[in-house]
């Protein structure tokens, strides 16, 4: 695997890699309320469980070299895709795998932001990462994150249970 790159560079965004510091504008994006109810939590992150939640963002990029982007749009933060491995409870799909997901703010949904973001960080986990797969879990009632991968390439339908969908996406080059 290639080092880790300081800056993912698309038409209109720029994505770097998340850090410590990043706590309060990643809470401004995830406890909007209209963030908050297309989670699977739906419910308000604390300051101390989104430090947590960084920290093993970056034991993800100490161990494989990919992660966790911070998305930056003249030069603001109005999301994020986060990286981390999918944990157990998926039959046939390694535990250790890694889930790819979005969170933009509101103001920007519906302009291809999260689908842009999304493409770039696969991009990255594909070429210099080579992971042979990403995952992407969506909820049934998230309808913008339902759109987002209707107009993906490549979202292979896994499974659906638990009004959950769990898709995968194969390294192209694989």
């Amino acid at each position: 695997m290639s080092s880790v790159p300081t800056q993912i560079q698309t038409e209109r965004l720029a994505l770097r890699p998340v850090s410590g510091a990043d706590a309060d504008s990643l809470l401004a994006v995830r406890n909007h309320p209209r963030v908050i109810g297309s989670t699977a939590l739906s419910a308000e992150m604390t300051t101390e469980r989104m430090e947590l939640q960084i920290s093993r963002w970056l034991d993800v990029w100490e161990s494989r070299s990919v992660g966790t982007w911070v998305i930056e749009m003249d030069g603001d933060v109005i999301g994020y895709v986060p990286l981390d491995p999918m944990g157990e409870g998926y039959p046939g799909v390694d535990p250790e795998e890694l889930e790819l997901g979005v969170v933009i703010h509101p103001d920007h949904w519906g302009h291809g932001i999260a689908g842009e973001a999304g493409l770039a960080v696969a991009v990255d986990c594909f070429g210099r990462g080579q992971l042979p797969y990403v995952f992407a879990t969506v909820d049934l009632d998230n309808d913008q994150s339902l759109a987002v991968i209707a107009k993906a390439q490549g979202a292979e339908l896994l499974s659906e249970s638990d009004g959950e969908r769990l898709y995968r996406f194969a390294n192209p080059t694989a």
